[in-house]
């Protein structure tokens, strides 16, 4: 089976007001996030959130979202790993050792679902342990680990998953690139760009 983590506790201090929320097509990003990751094809999706928690909760429509569960993350001050820590210690009892685990964030609108579903397929089809997405600076989220694996990791402090795929011996992580995960909304300028060039992507082109 297929599983998403989506982790959205985050205060958006950068940002000025919660990135959760900003508007994006007929929601706001984490439920294009959301909408995203279930059309890849995850059995199910749990959001880890925190920081403006209810008004979060609030504004997804559980009912389009079945398969979709919630986690309070009380400690999410101290950092992303803290969040995964939670989903790992609350989820996985209820995995398989053979399942794919996603982890992603909400602030990567323009990442498709093509993308989160290649990661789960070459962990589902038990190619690999774990599949990253590739950024210039090595391996990073979205990424998908073997439910096995994921269980025995222990996440504290600044080392979450990117930490630990980065450290694996080369050749041990499927890298898989996306240029659409390098337009992430931490800044008004960073939100400002990645509208621009949802822009670019839509226009009309122009015939020869």
């Amino acid at each position: 089976m297929k599983h998403a983590i989506i982790l959205a506790a985050g205060g958006s201090t950068r940002l000025g007001h919660p990135k959760q929320l900003v508007r994006w097509g007929d929601g706001n990003l984490l439920t294009h996030t959301i909408e995203t990751i279930h059309a890849a094809g995850t059995d199910t999706i749990h959001v880890v959130v925190g920081a403006h928690r209810d008004a979060i909760i609030a504004s997804v429509q559980a009912k389009h979202f079945p398969s979709l569960g919630w986690l309070n993350n009380q400690d999410w001050r101290a950092g992303q790993s803290t969040s995964l820590r939670l989903a790992i210690d609350e989820l996985h009892s209820h995995w398989n050792q053979q399942d794919a685990i996603l982890i992603a964030l909400c602030d990567q609108p323009l990442i498709p679902a093509e993308h989160y579903a290649a990661l789960m397929d070459a962990v589902a089809q038990r190619n690999v342990v774990s599949a990253a997405t590739l950024y210039p600076s090595g391996a990073g989220v979205p990424a998908c680990i073997n439910a096995g694996v994921l269980g025995t990791l222990d996440f504290r402090g600044d080392r979450g998953a990117k930490y630990w795929l980065r450290n694996q011996p080369p050749g041990d992580v499927c890298l898989m690139p996306c240029s659409a995960a390098a337009y992430d909304i931490d800044s008004p300028q960073d939100e400002l760009d990645v509208r621009q060039q949802t822009a670019v992507a839509q226009s009309p082109k122009t015939p020869f």
